[in-house]
């Protein structure tokens, strides 16, 4: 479900409990991950666990997936962890 980015950003703003709302984010596309890797919903799932601060967690998911990452080619997520 895609909103307009002014909105997304307006309504974002507004929000108290942004750590609350990226956990129940990273939850809800966790539940559609498949045994396939998918490197787009698990790049999902990290951003939102970082911005959640959730580093123990994104940490785990990075260990779990990092060479499936790497293989399918997603490299520059990873390498802005590294980085940040």
């Amino acid at each position: 479900y895609e909103t307009h980015p002014l909105i997304r950003e307006f309504c974002y703003a507004l929000n108290n409990e942004k750590k609350q709302t990226h956990l129940k984010a990273a939850e809800f596309y966790k539940k559609g991950r498949t045994s396939k890797f998918d490197p787009d919903l698990n790049e999902e799932i990290l951003y939102h666990l970082l911005m959640a601060e959730a580093f123990e967690p994104a940490a785990e998911l990075v260990c779990e997936t990092g060479e499936e990452f790497i293989l399918k080619g997603h490299t520059h997520i990873l390498l802005e962890i590294i980085e940040n």
